[in-house]
C-alpha cells in the first residue's frame, strides 16, 4: 500500500509543476536579465532548443548532455553561474524533494518512460523572478515494479530544462486532515 501511495504522490508531483509554472510572466523591460540567464549553457550541451511561451511569457531552453546518473554537474554549474549574477537558491513549499532525484512514470510521453527527475529553483534579489531547472533521465522498456526497486536509468542521456519567469507568491499548500483530526 505504501508503494501505491508513493506512486500517487509522484503523479501529483508532476501535476503540481505545471501549476507552479503558471504564475510566471515575462516583462519586456526584464528581457536582458532573462536573455543573460538563457545564454547560460552547460559546455557539453547538444540538441539545444529555445522557447518562449506566448501566454505566460516564460522563456525556456532545453538540451541534452551525456552524463552518467546521478550526475549533479549541470545543477552545480547553474548554481555557480546564477549566484555570480545575484540569484540565490530557493525552496518552494510545494515540493519537499527539491534537489533530490525521484523516479516517476511520465504519462505525458509516448511509451510512458520511467523518468528520474530533479528540480531546483533560484530567485533574484527582488524576489520577483524565478528560475526553474529540471534534470531528467528517461528509461524505456522497464517494468512498473522497477520503480519500487529504485532502478537506475538505463542510459546516460540527461535532459535539461531551464525556465525563467516572474515569480508570484502562491498560497501555502494545504494538507488533508487525518482520521484522528476528523473525529
Amino acid at each position: 500500500m505504501e508503494g501505491v501511495k508513493a506512486m500517487i504522490k509522484r503523479f501529483f508531483y508532476i501535476a503540481i509543476v505545471s501549476v507552479f509554472i503558471s504564475p510566471f510572466n515575462v516583462y519586456a523591460n526584464s528581457s536582458n536579465e532573462y536573455e543573460k540567464i538563457m545564454s547560460l549553457l552547460y559546455s557539453k550541451a547538444s540538441d539545444v532548443e529555445r522557447f518562449k511561451y506566448s501566454q505566460s511569457g516564460v522563456l525556456q531552453v532545453k538540451y541534452t548532455v551525456n552524463l552518467p546518473f546521478p550526475s549533479l554537474e549541470v545543477l552545480k554549474y547553474y548554481d555557480s553561474q546564477l549566484k555570480k549574477i545575484g540569484w540565490q537558491s530557493f525552496k518552494t513549499p510545494y515540493f519537499d524533494n527539491q534537489g533530490k532525484w525521484e523516479p516517476v512514470w511520465d504519462a505525458s510521453l509516448k511509451g510512458m518512460p520511467l523518468t528520474h527527475r530533479l528540480y531546483s529553483y533560484w530567485i533574484n534579489k527582488k524576489k520577483d523572478k524565478v528560475v526553474l531547472l529540471m534534470l531528467e533521465y528517461r528509461s524505456y522498456h522497464i517494468t512498473k515494479k522497477d520503480i519500487f526497486k529504485n532502478v537506475a536509468p538505463n542510459n546516460n542521456s540527461q535532459n535539461v530544462i531551464l525556465q525563467v519567469g516572474e515569480y508570484s507568491e502562491l498560497a501555502p499548500p494545504t494538507t488533508k486532515p487525518t482520521l484522528k483530526e476528523k473525529q
